[in-house]
């Protein structure tokens, strides 16, 4: 890591040498790198050869409680709290892996018939049913929710759901919840037993609301002690929750229900501590069904996706073609204002919102950072003086005709979530089912002409203009890649310099963490809780 020390190590560091009462030369570096790496994502801190040796000379810092702030792990350095998280969740889902369960073959069948499963969508049906814990993951278009949507038919057809046992539906954000239930709800009308239509979910909430989160503190109101009221809970979005989540989610199922995980895990993690989905697919690949068959992707879009995946560059930038743009201003703004040109047509020709809101859809811009030159925030500003000057937009007000807004936060009061998308007409803001709000009523909210990629995940938009940066950072990935890509259902087009799109693909994610290594049965660990001082950090 880098050599500046992270602002918070020093006042640590202090905090253990007046609590330990013995010298702790070298500690600042370690706990600086240790904030550093829950800040990039890590569950915990690869130690270094150095950092080892240093550890264990250090004799004052390890006590043998089971309540330390920190944690050493092998060559894993934790601290306590996402110690705690992942030892729960691999607990949990040991448990959960172990049961097992027959399943009636002709049943499935009856069932892939009537949804029209694909062999490796009925495969994955057949192997979770079987169990506990399983995990559906693909690509864009594989179907993953329709086939979630015959496990639980065929889970409630053997009797594993029904009346009493009640199954949920539930995704890291209001707006993947909001899918998952318009998904159900379709299938729901496909020709099913009645017995099994009746047990559907035609409802699905966030993780937070699911478990009782209460946004003051870090606890929720179901736990081991209070569990759920479920049978069975499926998370859509998966790839997106983070490791605490999971795991409280893991503790807060019955002793006999089941968690089903679906989503893409070639996509972005969790900004948060975590690779949980990648992780759990590494760790457990017998829960794990992968689903092969794309129906509605692109064949060229699937072809730029295992481009991406397989970090080949060159094949990437050949498939694109013209669509990978020159990298001239000019150039940028021609294709922004094509992409937009439809949109601003439509509300000159007094379009509905619903119509408006389709036509946004039609075209988004995707960004690797949110701030700085050719990052979200940049572009929105630098869009909205480009469509004024060219006469797109006439008004003084801050909520002109036409502005596209993005929900920041959820408002479930209002049925508003985080990522809904709505559009500014007149003095209220539009939404999906013409719900129209007063600005002054809305949550936290920004303009999304351009979005980041991670703002985008879950959502799908017809074409998709990739902005890179300037130059590499950090941020950039083959994850973040590919998930900008896969937003996409006909058109991909990329604008950065060929250098910048080669160090995206050239770099992996890399999220240090134990989870997988748990799951697998790995040799016995060599625990040293580290200076019992506080619970909690």
């Amino acid at each position: 890591m880098a050599d500046e020390i992270h602002p918070a190590a020093p006042a640590l560091a202090d905090f253990f040498k007046r609590r330990l009462g013995c010298s702790t030369e070298g500690l600042l570096p370690l706990l600086s790198d240790l904030l550093k790496a829950q800040e990039l994502g890590h569950v915990c801190l690869k130690l270094t050869r150095k950092q080892r040796a240093w550890v264990a000379k250090f004799k004052g810092l390890y006590l043998p409680h089971g309540k330390a702030p920190l944690v050493l792990e092998d060559d894993r350095l934790y601290f306590q709290r996402l110690w705690r998280y992942e030892e729960t969740l691999a607990a949990g889902v040991r448990r959960l892996a172990r049961a097992k369960h027959p399943v009636d073959t002709a049943k499935l069948d009856c069932l892939a018939q009537a949804l029209k499963l694909d062999a490796s969508q009925r495969e994955a049906v057949y192997g979770a049913a079987q169990v506990d814990f399983g995990i559906l993951t693909g690509g864009p278009g594989t179907g993953k929710t329709t086939t979630a949507l015959q496990l639980v038919a065929l889970l409630a057809w053997q009797g594993r759901l029904g009346e009493g046992r009640p199954i949920a539906l539930a995704a890291p954000t209001g707006k993947a919840a909001q899918r998952l239930k318009e998904s159900f709800r379709r299938l729901k009308e496909l020709p099913l037993p009645e017995a099994v239509r009746a047990v559907i979910p035609t409802e699905a909430t966030t993780l937070h609301r699911l478990l009782g989160a209460r946004p003051e503190t870090a606890r929720v109101s179901y736990d081991a002690d209070n569990p759920l009221p479920y049978a069975a809970v499926v998370v859509d979005e998966a790839s997106m929750v983070n490791l605490a989540l999971v795991a409280k989610l893991v503790q807060a199922l019955p002793p006999e229900g089941a968690l089903y995980l679906l989503g893409d895990r070639d996509q972005l993690a969790s900004v948060e501590e975590g690779s949980v989905l990648a992780d759990l697919c590494d760790g457990l690949p017998a829960h794990t069904f992968r689903l092969t068959t794309t129906h509605r992707f692109d064949a060229r879009l699937c072809a730029l996706a295992e481009a991406v995946k397989a970090g080949k560059a060159k094949e990437f930038e050949g498939r694109l073609g013209t669509d990978y743009l020159p990298v001239r201003e000019e150039c940028l703004w021609q294709a922004l204002d094509e992409g937009f040109s439809g949109y601003w047509q439509k509300l000159a020709q007094g379009a509905a919102p619903d119509e408006l809101l389709a036509e946004l859809a039609q075209f988004r811009v995707l960004c690797a950072h949110r701030r700085g030159v050719l990052g979200s925030d940049w572009l929105n500003q630098e869009l909205w003086l480009r469509f004024k000057r060219k006469g797109w937009i006439a008004s003084r007000s801050a909520y002109y005709p036409g502005r596209p807004i993005l929900i920041a936060e959820n408002a479930p009061e209002l049925g508003l979530f985080n990522g809904d998308v709505g559009v500014c007409l007149e003095d209220k803001v539009w939404f999906e089912g013409g719900r129209g709000f007063s600005p002054a009523r809305l949550p936290a909210h920004e303009t999304c002409f351009a979005m980041t990629v991670h703002k985008a995940q879950g959502s799908e938009f017809n074409r998709v203009l990739l902005v890179l940066p300037a130059k590499s950072s950090e941020v950039l990935s083959r994850e973040l890649v590919y998930t900008a890509i896969t937003r996409a259902r006909t058109r991909v087009q990329c604008f950065g310099p060929k250098a910048v799109l080669r160090y995206a693909l050239g770099r992996c994610v890399q999220r240090y963490g134990g989870l997988r290594y748990k799951l697998a049965d790995a040799p016995a660990k060599h625990l040293n809780p580290v200076a019992r001082l506080v619970d909690r950090l």
